[in-house]
Formats: structure tokens, sequence, C-alpha cells
């Protein structure tokens, strides 16, 4: 049936809420319980938001006791409804269902004219009876529409326990509630279900003119020996010592809750036109105890499972499986036994989900195989015909067309791309102790059992990761990861007797160290291969930068490094290895980024620069002002300029143009940079000198990119000071999101050798960007970085959200200040020589 339409009426629906619901014996709110993972006093909302249309409502009024009333799940429930215009009103005392609608009409809404009362009708309905139709409301509003003053919905009940009965005579209509009812009375099996539709002058007369009309309730209890009509309450205490066998029947006033149903005597004895509907005894389930909450959840599930059934979903033993109000499943999809499907669940077509499973919050596409026991949890979406096995956990976690993930995996936070093989055992390692970090798994991987991915990390297309290993880093795309330790093999005395194995330094070398000290894949870590190097650790504006001086480690790091290849050979097979292990800061020293200089002159040196994964890095504005520092503590220059040159040895750094024009990649074959030294604060000793330097950084170049990101943004631009950096501009920094810029700083179409990514934030009124970066090769977000801050600010004044040459870059590591003139940039900011020392590598 359509929704009522008679647009010369309005309707206040009254939701009567106010028991406390002591027969639940719940810590919980009796309306906020759920039925098949829905609350109750949800079903009678979404009963009239599809059974009226917004515009006829004026108010929706909810009457509830204080015990509810400041409810969080409640509140944020009914936020649920704006157009239901609902406002909570407190009955302050149970004084019954005539009180409630007494509390709605006093201290709802006041706008309603009462010259309007004729053309508005008023709804009561059942907080704690959730299976009410929107097409039962709209006979009962059509009814009033047609002329009548009152409609009631009366049903049949085999077992009218507990229930109103309803006697009906000519246009009289008197319900009797249970426990007033004679023994014959009982006997009826004409019920009252306790909704009305009621014209609402009609209603607000009734409940304002309650204590006026006692007499209308004493004259109805005629069933006192076929009886005498008493008028007053004097009579009444006079009628008790009278009728000593009658007496208990009788209640004074004030003894007597204020019934709703009274209003059908009130309106038969004014002669107003009384209607009523019947409906299904099913309909009306009033829940007052848990085991009525129970009865209620088999009836709504046999509807769930009657209703699958007749679109083609396969239930196998369907008294075992429960299902969630919301449920979506696809024809010819089969449900096995004991499997539990909670709310916001939508499953494909030909599905499988096997026995004892569990889903919540997840989407499954068609022809997947889900279980048996698997846990899908959610934010969970599953592409076509993959696998989900036994013992499986998702959650958050996003899979592509025919994924494979057979047995005993956890996958958190992550999305996994198409054609990809999960083994037995992988656990994504997703949290840190504070807060969740997602992974990408991208098409076509080989994932080895037992494996586990240490979150934030990009496994890339086409790769492969050994059994057994635990992954820390990136895998850039076509290549294998093997992460294990060491596999020394001993022959004992004998079998049955497990001596103890005492292995000492440079005794025993395995056939593995042997195998990696041919394989120049790999780093040896034998001692006989290793060096001491001494190092300077300095610190600037949030960066840790290694300084190694190549003139007093020409043996570990030779001058000449002709084999080095920054684009074909990402991980240097040369010195790759030594970087990244002296970058780490579990195994090494622990830096951003390591300089090795050389050469130094009076005026200029040559440097090489390294991110920590063991990439080369063309230029780093926080690098060059400590080496400009360390250049001054420890070559004691007569001059506090100094020019350096990146020795990068490659044919190939110059633009690259394709055929439709786009710039790629920018690079200066001998890049040149200057740092000025400010400011320098000297101390007795070297450690904790620090002063202000600037790096200036030369020229730069820009362009706007078209870019689809999943978030909001105000542009995307490409610039390149010799390193390449993206910079998103932004409105709010909560919409920065750092694994995606974890993501797009690894190679990809515009970058093939990944890109430095940037967020910005610019101040309203201009007086600083707020950035946060991802740098091309490390492992986790950038505290700060001078080259970033640059490019930002030269993204800001090019595509003229700014003007100012010079402006303050809060990162967080420290603020720096960046400075533009004509085509130059250069960084200013404080440097600190932090401790040197020597390490065994």
């Amino acid at each position: 049936m359509s929704k009522f339409s008679h647009n010369q009426y309005k309707i206040i629906p009254i939701i009567l809420s106010g028991g406390r619901g002591t027969r639940m014996n719940s810590n919980l709110p009796k309306v906020l319980h759920k039925i098949a993972n829905k609350h109750i006093i949800s079903y009678v909302l979404d009963a009239i938001k599809y059974g009226l249309k917004e515009s006829f409502i004026d108010y929706t009024a909810i009457v509830v006791n204080s015990d509810i009333i400041n409810n969080q799940e409640f509140n944020e429930l009914l936020s649920y409804y704006p157009e239901l215009k609902i406002q909570i009103i407190n009955q302050e005392e149970s004084n019954g269902t005539g009180d409630a609608v007494l509390c709605a009409i006093k201290y709802g809404n006041n706008a309603i004219d009462s010259k309007s009362d004729d053309k508005t009708i008023g709804l009561v309905l059942y907080g704690d009876v959730p299976f009410i139709r929107p097409e039962d409301i709209n006979i009962m509003l059509e009814k009033v529409y047609n002329g009548a003053q009152l409609v009631g919905a009366f049903f049949t009940s085999e077992n009218p326990f507990s229930y109103g009965r309803v006697e009906i005579s000519n246009n009289h209509i008197k319900i009797v509630e249970d426990n007033e009812c004679s023994e014959e009375q009982k006997k009826n099996k004409l019920c009252n279900a306790g909704m009305i539709a009621c014209n609402y002058s009609l209603l607000k007369e009734f409940v304002e003119s309650y204590k006026y009309h006692l007499s209308d309730y004493l004259n109805e209890i005629q069933y006192i020996n076929n009886s005498t009509y008493v008028n007053n309450l004097e009579n009444v205490e006079e009628y008790r010592e009278n009728q000593n066998n009658s007496s208990e029947k009788i209640k004074s006033f004030k003894e007597r809750e204020f019934y709703l149903t009274d209003i059908y005597n009130y309106a038969s004895r004014r002669n107003a036109l009384i209607d009523y509907i019947k409906i299904q005894e099913e309909k009306v389930i009033g829940i007052n105890t848990l085991y009525e909450l129970i009865k209620a959840e088999e009836y709504i599930q046999s509807e769930l499972r009657i209703k699958f059934l007749n679109l083609g979903v396969k239930l196998i033993l369907p008294n075992t499986i429960m299902l969630s109000y919301d449920t979506k499943i696809g024809k010819g999809t089969i449900i096995e036994p004991n499997v539990i499907i909670g709310p916001n669940v939508s499953i494909g077509e030909d599905c499988q989900i096997k026995s004892n499973s569990v889903l919540t919050n997840c989407t499954i596409e068609s022809k997947c195989l889900i279980g048996p026991f698997a846990h899908i949890r959610y934010g969970t979406k599953i592409g076509d015909q993959s696998r989900i096995g036994s013992f499986v956990e998702t959650k958050n976690a996003e899979l592509e067309n025919n994924v494979k993930a057979p047995h005993l995996s956890y996958l958190g936070d992550v999305k996994i791309g198409s054609d990809s093989n999960i083994g037995a055992g992988t656990i994504i390692c997703n949290y840190d102790g504070k807060q969740k970090h997602k992974s990408f798994i991208g098409k076509n991987a080989f994932i080895g059992s037992n494996s586990s991915i240490i979150s934030p990390r990009i496994i890339n297309n086409n790769t492969k990761i050994g059994a057994g290993s635990v992954i820390t880093e990136d895998i850039p795309e076509g290549y294998m990861a093997l992460a294990r330790n060491i596999q020394v093999n001993k022959k004992m005395n004998s079998y049955n007797n497990h001596e103890k194995i005492n292995i000492e330094n440079n005794t025993i070398k395995s056939n593995t160290d042997q195998i990696l000290e041919k394989n120049t894949n790999f780093y040896s870590y034998s001692a006989s291969n290793r060096k001491v190097v001494n190092f300077y650790k300095m610190h600037g504006s949030g960066n840790d930068i290694l300084i190694i001086d190549i003139d007093d480690n020409n043996e570990i790091f030779p001058e000449n490094r002709q084999n080095l290849d920054y684009r074909n050979n990402y991980h240097s097979k040369s010195i790759g290895e030594e970087i990244a292990l002296l970058c780490d800061r579990n195994l090494g020293i622990g830096c951003d980024q390591i300089i090795l200089v050389s050469n130094i002159k009076n005026d200029s040196a040559n440097i090489s620069i390294y991110n920590n994964d063991g990439s080369e890095a063309l230029t780093c504005g926080n690098g060059m002002r400590c080496l400009g520092l360390w250049i001054f503590i420890y070559k004691q220059l007569k001059y506090n300029k100094i020019l350096f040159l990146n020795d990068v040895k490659n044919n190939n750094l110059n633009d690259k143009i394709n055929q439709n024009g786009i710039l790629f990649n920018w690079h200066l074959k001998n890049r040149s940079l200057t740092t000025n030294l400010l400011n320098i604060q000297t101390k007795s000793n070297q450690i904790g000198i620090s002063g202000d330097v600037i790096a200036e950084m030369g020229e730069f170049r820009f362009r706007e990119v078209v870019l689809e990101l999943p978030i909001k943004s105000n542009g995307v631009y490409h610039v390149s000071i010799a390193n390449d950096h993206l910079v998103i501009v932004l409105d709010n920094e909560k919409d920065c999101d750092m694994n995606l810029a974890a993501s797009l700083s690894v190679s990809n179409i515009l970058f093939p050798y990944g890109v430095n990514v940037s967020f910005m934030i610019i101040d309203p009124k201009h007086d600083y960007i707020s950035i946060k970066t991802w740098e091309r090769g490390v492992k986790q977000q950038t505290m700060s970085c001078g080259s970033a801050s640059a490019a930002c600010h030269i993204a800001a004044l090019m595509a003229k959200f700014i003007t100012k040459d010079e402006i303050i870059v809060k990162n967080i590591g420290g603020n720096l200040i960046s400075k533009v003139s004509n085509r130059d940039i250069s960084i200013y900011g404080p440097a600190t020589m932090v401790f040197s020392g020597e390490i065994l590598i």
C-alpha cells in the first residue's frame, strides 16, 4: 500500500517507551535490545519513516523515563531519523499509558494551533511492539481521514494472557485490562494491540480532562453484581463498605493507573465514531521479558529464512543459521549450518559460506568460497571468485578478484591485488601498540607460509615472499624477498643426546655463509669481512644525518664508484647494503640519510647522498646544512660559504620527456649546492655545537599534475629541485593520509623511480605553511625534509596560493624558513653536531 497521502492532515506519532523494563532484568534499556541485530525501537521508527511522508509529520514524540533519556547509544540511534523530527519527552513518574500521552502533548511541540487540531492525527505506538507494519499504520490513518475519530488495532489470540480484552457492542467499544477482567471476560480472545490513530483534538481532550471524568470509568465497571452506577469518590468508598464481595474490583482514582485504553469508554459516551482494524498476532508481539525477546527473535529469523529461500538461496538446516535484518544474499548461494551473519553484510550470487563462519559489516562478491570457521569482520570487501579458508580472519581488508587465503591467516588493514595467494599462517602485523597501519599487496603476489608483514608495507605486483619471512621493508615489483635467520647444522654425537651447541665468532662458517659470500645479491656479515667506519652524527630540524669522510674510509667506500646505477639498480650491489645497515636504528647507528664527502677544499667538496634503504638521492636541504656545519667544525675552513658537487655519474640523468610532452623526471648531472654558516655557537668540545645554516638549493622546476586521489585536495603539483617532490594541497591536517603518501612514494607511472610526497596546509593568514612528508626510500614518515619544505613553498607560490617570497615552513621536527629569489630557492634553519664514533660493519 502506498504511503498515507492526504496532504491536508498533519501526523503526530507518539511512541510510548517510558516503561523501565524491570521484567527484562537487564542493565540495558528495554527498547535498546536487538532483534536480528536491529534495536527494538528502530523497527517502530522505520515503520513510521516508510509508512508516512516526511512532509506530513509535524513532530514525533518519544516518551521515555530518566534511565534512558541521556543514554548515548539511544541518542545516536535517534540521530539517524532526522525526517521524523523527534522530540524526547521525559515521563518523570510512571503513571500509566494515558499519563505518557499527556506528557507528549503537554511537553511536545507547542506550535500546533488548537484550531487545526481537527486536521491533525495523533498516532500512538509502543516502543516495545516492534513488528507493526507501515501498511497497517496507513489503514488506520485512512479510516481517520474517512471520518472515524478513533481507530484501534485488535487481534485474536488463542492464548490472550496479559492482554486487555475488547468488548464491542454496536458502536460502543470497551477495553478491559487483564487484571480487571472477570472469569467470563477472560474467555474473550479478541485482544487490544494498544496502537491507536485518533483525532488529535479528541486525544488531547481525553488526556487533559481525565481527572474530571472519573465517573466514566466508574460507570463502566457495571460487571460488579451486574450493577449499580457510582458517581463520585465518596460514593465509591461507601460502595466498598457495603459490597465486601466486590470491593477489590473497584479502585480509587488515586490507586489506579491512567490507562490510554479508557479513551474508548470516553469516546463512546460522547458518541464519537470509533473504528478498528484486525491484524496478525505476530505483528503486535510485545516484549517485556527476555523470554519474549527470544520468541521475537525466533519469529523474525523464521521470516528472514523464508524470504531468502524464496529468493533462491539454499539454507542447509535453516534453524541453525542466524541472519540480520539488513542481510543481502544473491541467488544460487549456499549457506551451511551454524553460520552467523551480522549486520551490514552483502553476499553475491553463487557463493558458498561454509559451516561455523561469522560475517559482519562486509561485502562478498559472486562465486566466492568462505570458511569453514572463517571470521570476516567489519570493512572487508572480497572480490569475485576469491577464497577465504578455514581459520582465516579479515578486518578492514580489501581483496580484489581471485585472491586465495586458504588457511590460518590474519589479514587486517590490507589491500590485496587480484590473483594473489596468501600462504598458511600469514599475519599482517597492523598494530604497533598505539595505532593501526595499512599495507598494500599487489597483483599476482605469492606470500609464502608463516610470513609476517610488518605494516605499513608495500608489496608490489608480481612479487614473492619466501616462507617464514618477516617483512620489514617494501618489495619492488618483480622481486622475491627472503628474511630468515641463517640456519646452522652441526653433527650430533648421538641422535638421542641433545648436546649443547656452542658457536663462537670466527670459528664456524656455515654453508650459508659461504653461499652468501659468493652471491653478490646479498651482503656477507662474516666477521672476517668487517671494517671499522668513522662517522659523525648530525641533526637538522628533525632529520638525523650521518656524515662519513671518504678520505678517511677509502677502503670501505672507494672514491671511484662508477658501478653505481641509480636508476637500474635501486639497491646498489657495491655499497647499498652497507648504507642500509648503517641507517638501521636497531642494527646500525640509525639515521634518515647518509652523506659521503670527499675531496674537501677551501670552497668546494664532492658528495654522495643516500636514503636509509641504500638508494641514492640527489639532494637534501637538511643534509647540506648539517654538512656545512660539520666542515666548519672539523675542517676549519677559512670561508663560511662552500660549494658541494654531487658526483652522481650517470648519463641517464637528463630531462626525460615522453611523446605527449609530459615531464617524468628532471635532474642535474652535476648538482651544485651552497651553504652559508650563520650564528655558529661554539663550545669547549665539539659535541653539541649548533648554528643556523642556509642551504642554497639552486634552480627548480614546477608543473601541475592531474591525479585521482581518495582524499579531497586543492591541487597536486610536481616540483623538481634535483629530487622530485609531489605536493598535495589540503584544507585540514586531519586529511593527511600517510599510508597514501607511502604508496605514492614508490615507483609508479609518473615517477618510475619514486618521489617524495608532501601534504601541505596553508595558514589562512599566509603566515606559515605546515607540511607532512614521506620520502622515497624511507620506512616511516619524515620528521623534517629541507627540500620538501622548499618544494611546498614553490608550489604555494607558483600556484598562487600565497605571494610571500619568504615564509616559515612547519615540519613535525621543527620549523624552517624558505626563500625564493627568481628561480633559485634556499632553506634556512638550525643544525647541530650530536656525536661521533666508530662502528664495525
